[in-house]
């Protein structure tokens, strides 16, 4: 079953990682708590099949995530700025930047599925993503540094502490995985994949 790591909700920014048993607060009123919910719905029912007939499922609970194939121009930062660069523009983030995220390369992603899979314990969840948090101007500064583009903030005065969304992986590294490639070079293997 792929879940998300939002079903945990809006994590504060002073927790770190977000393991496995963390619960966060949700807006029910807000229209993407529909995701959140419908994530939290198919653990349940996952959970209640495993419970009922035995279904041999496993839950991986995906972060963020760069590689091939990424949308470069939907809501995910690191596709936008990464869009930036192959137009030659500017990297302009609308916010203050302070927002914290982590990214895993698609075949690291790959493969931490397949294990899940295979050597995961049944009717339980697994976070899936790198726990290497970067803020997002800091990863705006690394995708330009390489293209001579110009980083700009703008904050819209709105002064936010900024969020965060980083997964503990200690339980899943258990299974005997690892991050084979780092920010850095995924983002280099992203950029060559659109310009190829």
């Amino acid at each position: 079953n792929v879940s998300s790591g939002a079903i945990y909700g809006i994590q504060p920014i002073e927790t770190q990682k977000t393991s496995e048993k963390d619960s966060f607060f949700i807006d029910l009123y807000n229209p993407k708590a529909s995701y959140y919910e419908s994530k939290r719905a198919s653990e349940m029912y996952g959970s209640l099949y495993f419970e009922q007939y035995k279904l041999p499922i496993k839950t991986a609970r995906c972060f963020a995530f760069v590689g091939p194939n990424l949308p470069l121009n939907k809501h995910f930062a690191i596709g936008n700025f990464i869009n930036n660069i192959l137009n030659k523009e500017d990297i302009i983030i609308r916010s203050n930047g302070m927002s914290i995220r982590s990214y895993m390369y698609m075949s690291d992603l790959v493969v931490w599925l397949l294990k899940i899979l295979i050597k995961g314990e049944n009717n339980t969840a697994y976070n899936v993503g790198s726990d290497y948090p970067v803020k997002i101007k800091d990863l705006a500064g690394i995708i330009s540094e390489d293209f001579n583009s110009n980083v700009i903030i703008q904050d819209e005065g709105n002064n936010e502490v900024g969020n965060i969304y980083v997964p503990d992986i200690e339980k899943t590294m258990s299974l005997g995985l690892a991050i084979k490639i780092n920010l850095k070079i995924a983002i280099d293997k992203t950029i060559k994949f659109y310009k190829n």
